[in-house]
């Protein structure tokens, strides 16, 4: 984020933003996740649009709680999804392992020639398990971007709603206002017109 820092940012968002962006940056560094840099991008994006719409405010309103909340749940989900895909990958190593150690009858060349198949089904099948998260993630990210495109409008009809009454609020005081003039310079008149008349009789 070139305008401002991450720190920077966690001063303008709840404790528990801060809390699920740290721990999902920690998770995207994890061993057996994929995708690490598309995750970091994703998770600022998350953190900056919290702060564009608090700036160190708490929620007001339904909306903007329902806004932070479906923000954080994403995030959630995402920590606990690449912890799982670590922890996956780690017992999946770890049975590699075990069955290469296993093995001490066998050739050196069957045993190379499982160990390779088992890493190749690994190394193919984790892709794909990374790829269907990511599409979850990006779905996600589109129903809450759309949530946030929502809560736009609805703040700038309001805002326009509020000029428009306050518009009209004006009008009406400045229509007093040049009613009231004329009343004042009416009654001038007739008072000068009097004292005319009093003055020629």
């Amino acid at each position: 984020m070139p305008a401002l820092s991450t720190h920077r940012l966690y001063a303008l968002v709840p404790d528990d933003i801060t809390n699920a962006h740290s721990e999902l940056m920690a998770a995207t560094h994890l061993a057996g996740v994929h995708g690490r840099k598309d995750l970091i991008e994703a998770a600022d994006d998350t953190l900056l649009e919290v702060a564009a719409l608090l700036c160190g405010r708490e929620p007001r309103g339904f909306a903007q709680r329902r806004f932070v909340d479906a923000r954080l749940a994403v995030m959630r989900e995402t920590t606990t999804r690449l912890r799982e895909r670590h922890a996956a990958w780690t017992e999946a190593k770890a049975e590699v392992d075990e069955l290469a150690v296993a093995l001490p009858a066998a050739p050196v060349e069957a045993r190379a020639h499982i160990s390779a198949g088992v890493r190749a089904l690994v190394v193919v099948l984790f892709p794909f398990f990374a790829s269907w998260d990511l599409f979850v993630g990006v779905g996600r990210g589109l129903v809450a971007c759309g949530e946030g495109v929502v809560i736009g409008l609805r703040a700038t009809l309001r805002c326009w709603q509020a000029a428009r009454q306050a518009t009209r609020t004006a009008i009406r005081e400045a229509r007093r206002n040049v009613s009231s003039l004329r009343l004042r310079v009416r009654l001038q008149l007739r008072r000068a017109t009097r004292q005319l008349r009093r003055v020629v009789s």
